[in-house]
């Protein structure tokens, strides 16, 4: 049987986990600094990039940089995790069809991202701002389905329930059965029970965040290729906007749907004010 302190082990820890992926972004960064016509050298000339031997200073703020490019890549995910109830079909896991699958359309985002870079050599900056609206627009659209439509789920009809908080209300419930199991039986068998319930709910928490590691790495990619799309166009908006000012605007808008996530926050524990009053 399992100790109830696993969870402690230092491999499973969140700096273990986001460490490959901050690394990447260190790269990502200085691949940009090297492929982009200079245009952000000048805002990044303190960490001597040229130079072949770097201080710790530079290399602590390389790193930084590097996780800051990392955590705004994985903003896409905590809108697909939040939003999660919509990736079934049933309770079984049928997959959603491809034009719903989060993970399909990430790599189709890639593969349009990567096509316009190599085949076209203007309106690289009109290219970036189309594919990261429908991109960030999709995942607003699982935001409102996930937690701004509602239907019965089994509680009162005067407290109708989003996708979403029925899906975690009856989940929490799920795990508070199987807590109470092992509090209240000294009986061998029910013990087992309980463990292996939590055997189970500790195996699919270890499997998303591991798999968070390696989603973080694709979507680094298409960042980086996203911003290099408008560090890279010449037009005379382009101009105009500067290349800070490009680049703003694009991870503005990749960084919209998360902030929607704090919206769907709110809207859960607004309903959860409800749960007594919520049974039938």
């Amino acid at each position: 049987m399992r100790s109830r302190n696993d969870s402690n082990r230092w491999w499973e820890n969140y700096l273990v986990r986001y460490l490959v992926p901050s690394i990447a972004g260190m790269f990502a960064v200085k691949w940009l600094d090297e492929n982009s016509a200079s245009t952000i050298s000048v805002y990044l000339r303190f960490l001597n990039f040229d130079n072949s031997s770097l201080s710790t200073g530079q290399l602590i703020a390389w790193f930084l940089f590097g996780n800051l490019f990392c955590y705004v890549a994985s903003y896409p995910i905590l809108v697909f995790h939040a939003t999660r109830v919509l990736d079934f079909k049933s309770v079984k896991g049928d997959l959603e069809s491809y034009s719903n699958n989060p993970y399909a359309l990430s790599i189709l985002l890639l593969g349009l991202a990567a096509f316009f870079v190599a085949i076209f050599s203007q309106c690289h900056l009109f290219a970036a701002l189309v594919l990261s609206i429908l991109y960030s627009s999709y995942q607003i659209y699982r935001i409102k389905r996930a937690y701004f439509s509602f239907g019965k789920f089994g509680f009162h009809e005067k407290y109708e329930a989003s996708p979403e908080y029925a899906f975690l209300s009856k989940l929490s419930v799920r795990r508070s059965i199987s807590e109470t199991t092992t509090v209240r039986n000294a009986d061998e068998n029910e013990e087992v029970t309980s463990e292996r319930e939590k055997d189970l709910s500790d195996s699919y928490r270890h499997l998303r965040e591991h798999g968070n590691s390696a989603f973080i790495f694709v979507l680094e990619i298409i960042l980086c290729v996203l911003s290099y799309l408008v560090l890279t166009d010449e037009g005379v908006i382009s101009s105009q906007l500067g290349s800070i000012g490009r680049l703003t605007l694009v991870w503005v808008i990749w960084s919209a749907p998360a902030v929607l996530v704090h919206l769907a926050g709110q809207h859960l524990e607004r309903r959860f004010s409800l749960w007594t009053h919520e049974i039938k």
